[in-house]
């Protein structure tokens, strides 16, 4: 009883659904229709209050249409006048639009309803015998506990459905997030396992071949380290936005994480162009793990993805709010958006991935071929 009670004092009000308002909407312009009438067939149309009725009317069902919340004291106002005037014949009206005033109101607003329930059951009284006063308790059930009861039904189920809502958004972030983290790091060692072994087997000389495998044995070493830092943090039932993902404090300088990738791209026979114009001291340490990702997976798409020979563009500047990381190769006539040699592995979703991280952030991503270029634009904010 107590937790109803608190339910009841804590609601709030809310707008009627699109149906309820057609009705009340209809209800109004009818009632206001059937006014006007009694005035001819009467032969007068009576007093004040009365002659302002179907304005009352119809004004009241435009307030519930328009989903505005002083409706509610909006009807109190005119069956008090009603009231005071005498006009019995307004109940009707009056009940419809009781129930519908209750049912959406808030638990301040059911003061105004509960006087107009109150005015109802004396107007009944005085109007008919003193046997109406039985009738009393069941107009207060229908009237005012039943559309409570209604009310913190739909309120209850509007709970459950939030609540779902929100452990599936968080069910699907952590698929999301888990995926990331899969593609940062072991899908990407596989990758690089998968490339190592094709360029060993078309090694001729001995040496090739072992400084491959060596690769191979390095990057199988990772791939299991990331395989249990996932399976612990998954066990553990932690954020896993922290598993793998190095920690700001040991992240590799990002100036020479860029150096060793642009020298990386370098030795795979591509020209990189690079143009730097933002010092990777000013990256926030917050920032420096995403940071740090974006330059391995740019770097690991170009060599997976470009010809030897291939121009890379790469600019990084400053703008009003961050930082602009731009990146452009050249690609031939007809060739897909992404094209790998027969046999390699990928899983696709590597841009996917950045790109969410960097709309976690707060920035923007766009990418595509243009023309005969691949472009890339990445834009990240950097709070102050």
């Amino acid at each position: 009883m107590r937790q109803t009670l608190q339910r009841v004092f804590a609601l709030k009000f809310r707008a009627p659904s699109l149906l309820v308002k057609r009705i009340s909407l209809g209800i109004g312009l009818f009632f206001a229709v059937v006014e006007i009438l009694s005035w001819f067939i009467n032969g007068s149309v009576g007093g004040l209050v009365q002659a302002l009725t179907p304005a009352l009317y119809l004004t009241w069902g435009v307030l519930i249409y328009r989903g505005k919340s002083y409706a509610v004291p909006f009807f109190a106002l005119c069956f008090t006048l009603w009231f005071i005037s005498d006009s019995s014949h307004q109940t009707p009206f009056a009940l419809y639009a009781l129930f519908i005033c209750i049912i959406h109101s808030s638990a301040a607003q059911n003061i105004f309803n509960l006087l107009v329930l109150t005015l109802i059951a004396v107007d009944d009284y005085r109007l008919n015998s003193p046997d109406m006063l039985s009738y009393i308790p069941l107009m207060f059930c229908i009237f005012l506990i039943l559309p409570l009861a209604v009310r913190l039904h739909w309120e209850g189920r509007l709970r459950s459905e939030t609540a779902l809502a929100t452990y599936r958004e968080r069910v699907a972030e952590a698929n999301r997030e888990l995926a990331r983290e899969l593609h940062d790091t072991v899908a990407r060692h596989i990758s690089v396992i998968n490339l190592n072994a094709h360029s060993a087997l078309q090694q001729a000389e001995m040496t090739g071949k072992d400084a491959a495998l060596t690769a191979i044995t390095t990057s199988s070493d990772r791939a299991l380290t990331d395989v249990r830092a996932l399976i612990q943090t998954a066990r553990d039932d932690q954020s896993l936005s922290g598993a793998p993902q190095l920690p700001a404090a040991n992240v590799p300088p990002l100036g020479d994480a860029l150096h060793f990738e642009l020298e990386n791209l370098r030795s795979k026979g591509l020209m990189v162009k690079a143009d730097i114009e933002y010092s990777s001291s000013d990256v926030p340490e917050g920032l420096r793990p995403t940071v740090y990702k974006i330059i391995k997976e740019l770097a690991f798409n170009a060599s997976k993805y470009a010809q030897p020979g291939t121009e890379i563009d790469l600019q990084v500047s400053p703008n009003l709010t961050g930082i602009t990381i731009r990146t452009s190769n050249l690609v031939k006539t007809g060739t897909p958006q992404k094209k790998a040699n027969p046999g390699e592995p990928g899983t696709g979703f590597g841009l996917v991935g950045i790109e969410e991280r960097i709309r976690r952030l707060g920035g923007t991503m766009s990418y595509g071929a243009v023309a005969d270029r691949w472009d890339l634009t990445i834009h990240l904010p950097i709070p102050l």
